[in-house]
This record gives structure tokens, C-alpha cells and sequence, in this order.
């Protein structure tokens, strides 16, 4: 298949959510609104992600267990529809044989989701490998190489390309960096910004 007018075929979303409590996304040191700008429910819902997404495009959005429902929200207003999950087992980063516990109230956190979600006419991937990755963790919320490679192959193949690393910590060979760790901007503003002028101004590998 062929993507349009230069979109991009697929996204990798790690979304800054802004989580429930305090404990987990607002005054203390360990907060995910400490490291990076978080967006609420509602702004994430509302981003123009089909500006620069195909219509037949595949979504691979990142969800902590604990914000389940709210992931579920924002893929569903960004016209995608869940197909499966990929699990990332997070391992020590000295130490890979052992699993990294983090936080929770309920049970300690030693996981997170990569959701396969697909818009319009896109056909089943077909990875012949486990839907886990044990990788080690990085800086906060970095998400593993494992991962973007767990991918490539069948993107490339599909023709699901080019891809794009939405809220991107770094850049990676391979996927177009978008976010304001890469290069100060707003993300709405980015996404706000027609494909045609917005490409022509930074170029899609």
C-alpha cells in the first residue's frame, strides 16, 4: 500500500498524560509533570493527529496500565481502533536479568503497553515473534530500540512509511522526530500546521 500526499504511514505515541493523583503525575520529584510538560485528557483528545497521519495508517500509542480507559479515549477521538497489545517488560538497567519494579498502589509496575491500533484499509502485520520485549529502562519515560525494531520490518514491507516518533525524547534512525524535547515547540502547534508547509519547512526522511 501507499501512503499520501508525503503523511506518514505510521506513529509511535508516547503521550505525556497527566495521571490521577499527585503521587504518580504532580508535586513530587518522581512525577512525570517534574520531567516533561503533560497534557490532560481533553488536550490530548484534541490534537490534530490526522494533519499529518495517512488515512490508512497504523498507531502504535504507548498506555501505562494505570490510564487504560483515558488511552482508550484519546486513540478512539484520533479515529483509530485498538487490534493489540505489545508488552514491554522492564528489566534493571545494570542488572537485565532481573525485572524493574516502579510504582503503585496496588501491585509494583514492571510494565507497559504499546497498543497496535490501525485507521482505514490496514492489513494484519503478520510479526512472527511474542508480543513481549524485555529491555532495560532508560531516562524517564524513554521508550527501548527493542521496541521501534520490533516494528520496522513490518512497516516496511506494508508500506506503512514514513513513520514518525510522536513526543520523542531522541531521535532514531528511521523515524521522524516530533516534539518538544527535540525541538522546543508546542506540539499543538506542530500538529496545527498543514503537512505540506510543515514538511516543506523540516523535510520528512
Amino acid at each position: 500500500m501507499q501512503t499520501s500526499h508525503g503523511r506518514f504511514g505510521t506513529a509511535m505515541v508516547d503521550a505525556p498524560h497527566q495521571f490521577r493523583n499527585t503521587r504518580t503525575g504532580g508535586s513530587l520529584k518522581s512525577g512525570s509533570a517534574q520531567k516533561y510538560p503533560v497534557l490532560s485528557l481533553d488536550e490530548l483528545k484534541a490534537l490534530p493527529i490526522q494533519n499529518i497521519m495517512d488515512r490508512n495508517s497504523l498507531l502504535l500509542y504507548w498506555t501505562p496500565t494505570a490510564l487504560v480507559p483515558e488511552s482508550l479515549e484519546v486513540i478512539r477521538a484520533w479515529g483509530y481502533t485498538y487490534v493489540t497489545s505489545l508488552y514491554w517488560i522492564k528489566t534493571q538497567k545494570h542488572n537485565p536479568d532481573k525485572i524493574r519494579t516502579g510504582m503503585g498502589y496496588n501491585v509494583r509496575g514492571a510494565v507497559e503497553e504499546c497498543w497496535i491500533c490501525r485507521k482505514g484499509k490496514v492489513p494484519a502485520l503478520r510479526i512472527q515473534n511474542p508480543n513481549v520485549v524485555f529491555a532495560p529502562i532508560g531516562e524517564h519515560s524513554a521508550k527501548p530500540y527493542e521496541v521501534y525494531r520490533f516494528f520496522e520490518e513490518a512497516t516496511e514491507r506494508l508500506g506503512l512509511t514514513p513513520r514518525a516518533d510522536i513526543f520523542a525524547r531522541i531521535g532514531r534512525p528511521g523515524w521522524e522526530p516530533i516534539g518538544n524535547a527535540i525541538d522546543g515547540r508546542d506540539i499543538r502547534d506542530v500538529l496545527a500546521t498543514p503537512i505540506e508547509e510543515w514538511q516543506s519547512n523540516e523535510g520528512v526522511d
